[in-house]
């Protein structure tokens, strides 16, 4: 009876055997698998949270490092940035102004620019070759009081002129008024303004290969042009209330102070320069057009630069509006400091020496 149900008893047969160890072997082999993998993705974690904690120190080292050098320096200053202590991860890229990549050389970023606001992207690697990307914005700049010139004419507008109506004279004393429409070399190539000053006041008043002298003041109440070489020389001040242009190899030169208070346009070798302190609104150079300001300059209004035009100014400069090169190769040279509180679209174009040197452009 027992001999017969064992007999009858079911076991495994050797193909359910090879089947169920081979089973095994694969719930195994995923097993090992899934936590190598979890094991490597720990290790993955752990490694970038390392990099982004390393990199946040590296950036607040970075900063403090920028800061205290470009607080002694004036705006739009180069320098290089070095690494202050050692870190365990590189900088493999520096990028300013959205879009100016900068050179890393044994830990020192190169030409790094002073901004009161530097927006930055950097990228760091550690040894495994892990990446991150972070974007900040540096704040700096103690900048000195800005400088501030009166809307007002350095000495009284005289009450009386004498009128001139028509060219007749080359040669005028006193206080001269000029209401003519056009004054040209073939009536006179040289007027002088003897012990007095100018009023230009015609809307339409142009002048053609002129050269003009006047011992005092000029002053201009209407709108007014120069053309073909005319020179203006100005033994004070000058003070334009509406828009002034040059254009074609004209200038005026002031020997003290000038004021604009409209638009000033200089155009095709035109140039004006100021033996004092200067003050614009809404500035435009062409050309290879020049303003030179032996002073200190303020500029109220947008200043637009384009081609090889250049301002220079040999004291301090206080820009309030917006600088606008416009993709030229011109500059703005400051031989003292400069202030800029607006944009300004290349600032590569400026040049701020602090008393360093002169502005040779």
């Amino acid at each position: 009876m027992l001999f017969r149900q064992l007999k009858n008893e079911k076991g495994l047969t050797l193909v359910e055997l090879l089947a169920t160890i081979s089973l095994f072997t694969i719930i195994i082999a995923l097993s090992t698998a899934l936590i190598f993998q979890l094991f490597q993705n720990e290790e993955t974690s752990s490694e970038r949270i390392n990099l982004v904690q390393e990199t946040n120190v590296l950036v607040n080292q970075l900063k403090n490092d920028y800061l205290k050098e470009s607080d002694t320096l004036s705006q739009y200053t180069r320098f290089n940035l070095c690494l202050s202590q050692p870190n365990d991860i590189q900088i493999s890229k520096f990028v300013i102004n959205e879009n100016e990549s900068l050179q890393i050389v044994n830990g020192c970023i190169k030409e790094v620019i002073a901004q009161e606001t530097l927006p930055i992207t950097i990228t760091t690697t550690n040894r495994s070759g892990y990446e991150i990307t972070v974007k900040t914005t540096w704040k700096s700049i103690k900048n000195p009081p800005p400088i501030v010139l009166t809307d007002e004419p350095e000495e009284e507008v005289p009450s009386e002129f004498n009128e001139v109506d028509k060219i007749v004279s080359c040669i005028y004393d006193g206080n001269t008024k000029f209401t003519v429409r056009q004054i040209g070399s073939w009536q006179c190539p040289k007027i002088s303004i003897n012990n007095g000053s100018t009023l230009f006041s015609n809307n339409n008043l142009s002048i053609h290969d002129v050269e003009f002298m006047i011992d005092n003041n000029l002053y201009a109440d209407k709108a007014f042009r120069l053309d073909n070489s005319t020179e203006i020389n100005v033994g004070k001040n000058a003070f334009i209330e509406q828009n002034l242009s040059l254009y074609w190899n004209t200038s005026i030169n002031v020997q003290r102070n000038f004021t604009s208070l409209a638009e000033t346009l200089l155009h095709n070798n035109s140039n004006i320069n100021i033996g004092g302190d200067a003050k614009f609104n809404n500035l435009k150079l062409y050309s290879t057009s020049a303003v030179v300001v032996n002073g200190d300059a303020s500029f109220n209004g947008p200043v637009r630069i384009e081609n090889q035009a250049n301002i220079i100014i040999k004291g301090n400069a206080t820009f309030y509006m917006p600088v606008d090169f416009n993709s030229s190769s011109g500059k703005i040279c400051t031989e003292g400091n400069a202030i800029f509180h607006s944009t300004v679209s290349s600032p590569n174009n400026i040049i701020i020496k602090n008393g360093t040197g002169s502005c040779d452009l």
